[in-house]
């Protein structure tokens, strides 16, 4: 005899049971009321069933077994009340009071249960059990839930699950649920604040909204805009990250734009890594979606900014190994600038004419009682004055009277006569005229340079 596939006959066998209950069988009892002791019977089996994680991973017997419990709770009045015995076991319950032993107990069923309610309300029109397990939910101590953090967990799941399910039949309940907001397990209060995101982008957010919803959305608005600065880490990244959808479905009215921001600014500085990075990512959200954002011309932007990095350059102190410029320092450096070229051509000038000039008149501007400072001096008067050719002769007379002066050398080492009259005389202006710049700007010292 083959070993039994106990996946199949499981699955038969809840089937058959369904078949069974849907037809006529109260005709069984007298009077024809069927025992409560039958419906405890099959509504436990199916409760046992559910505490088996195989059996609810199979989509076929989890189905079916939703489907046997709806049919019990709409045919035979199965959740009615609680029917609870003190010599009887804890299947005599009511079934919302069953489903939330198990939501305690079995964390695998949080999804599971979700999708079962969304059934029993749905298919069998048991509206009032979703109203009833929020109730419960919500009726829960919080000590309890911050003592047991795996069914708080599950909880948790299993009502964010149903609110993506069937938002609009959780919304008349939600006042049952708002009161977890203030209570100190941080994953319920994620959960309360999911479901609110929920209803404001599949409910309260549809064309044609009453004065009702918009003032519900107001509300649920403010609760998520309070919990930016909770007090956990984990609540403040969930809440932007619900901000997150609500903005990229464009769903968030504009006089709340310039607010959101405002407090979204804030979490860039938070401590933690995770806020930062959704501050980040919903700011970023927040400019793509700006409808003025096609009225903010892009070369006026950059203007804008260029106008204001200028302001702020100037406003940037100095750094503290360069010192500051005095004003006398600063209009010496403008004139310079004003007259370079003037001097450059000057030099040009006089150096062509120095090729056929002989030397001992360019000596002639040196006296015996001239030194290198009293030189140097004449030198800053004449460029003052003006009298850039005279200034630039004096300047090579001076090379001429002392050759082993290095300030007055304009050539290279090692250059002859001939060398001289074949280099690039770009280069030798070019050297001159940095010579003279020094020297009118005060960057050798005329003491200093002697013969």
């Amino acid at each position: 005899m083959s070993r039994l596939d106990w996946e199949v006959e499981r699955l038969h066998a809840v089937r058959a049971l369904l078949q069974l209950l849907q037809l006529n069988i109260h005709r069984l009892w007298q009077p024809p009321v069927i025992e409560e002791e039958f419906i405890n019977l099959v509504t436990g089996s199916c409760y046992r069933l559910m505490e088996n994680p195989n059996a609810v991973r199979n989509k076929g017997t989890r189905d079916s077994i939703f489907h046997l419990i709806g049919l019990m709770i709409k045919k035979y009045n199965h959740g009615l009340g609680c029917r609870l015995k003190s010599t009887q076991c804890v299947c005599d319950c009511c079934c919302r009071l069953k489903l939330l032993q198990l939501l305690q107990h079995f964390e695998h069923l949080a999804s599971p249960l979700a999708q079962a309610v969304n059934t029993f309300a749905l298919e069998f029109g048991a509206t009032t059990m979703v109203s009833e397990m929020m109730r419960e939910i919500g009726a829960i101590d919080a000590q309890d839930l911050a003592r047991d953090t795996s069914g708080t967990r599950a909880y948790s799941v299993f009502l964010m699950e149903l609110a993506e399910r069937i938002p609009a039949l959780m919304l008349p309940n939600m006042c049952v649920l708002a009161t977890l907001l203030d209570e100190e397990p941080y994953t319920m209060r994620n959960c309360v604040l999911s479901i609110m995101g929920e209803m404001v982008v599949h409910v309260l957010s549809k064309d044609g909204a009453g004065e009702k919803e918009k003032a519900t959305r107001d509300q649920f608005f403010d609760r998520l805009e309070d919990h930016i600065h909770d007090v956990n880490a984990f609540v403040r990244s969930k809440t932007l990250q619900i901000w997150m959808t609500i903005v990229n479905e464009k769903l968030l009215p504009l006089p709340r734009q310039h607010r959101l921001l405002d407090l979204v600014i804030g979490r860039l500085q938070d401590r933690s890594s995770q806020v930062r990075k959704n501050a980040i990512q919903l700011v970023t959200a927040l400019l793509s979606t700006n409808p003025f954002a096609a009225k903010l011309p892009l070369e006026e932007l950059r203007a804008s900014y260029e106008t204001e990095k200028t302001k702020l350059d100037e406003m940037t102190p100095a750094p503290p190994d360069t010192p500051l410029k005095d004003p006398a320092t600063l209009e010496t450096e403008e004139r310079w600038t004003g007259m370079k070229e003037q001097v450059m051509e000057a030099i040009t000038s006089v150096l062509e004419e120095s090729v056929n000039r002989d030397k001992t008149d360019e000596c002639d501007t040196i006296t015996d009682i001239d030194d290198t400072s009293s030189v140097c001096r004449r030198l800053v008067e004449l460029l003052g004055e003006g009298n850039y050719p005279e200034a630039v002769t004096l300047f090579l007379a001076a090379g001429e009277a002392w050759p082993t002066e290095a300030f007055f050398k304009y050539k290279q080492d090692g250059e002859n006569e001939e060398e001289e009259e074949e280099e690039d005389s770009d280069g030798v202006a070019t050297r001159m005229l940095q010579r003279l710049r020094k020297l009118y700007l005060g960057m050798y010292n005329f003491d200093l340079i002697h013969r």
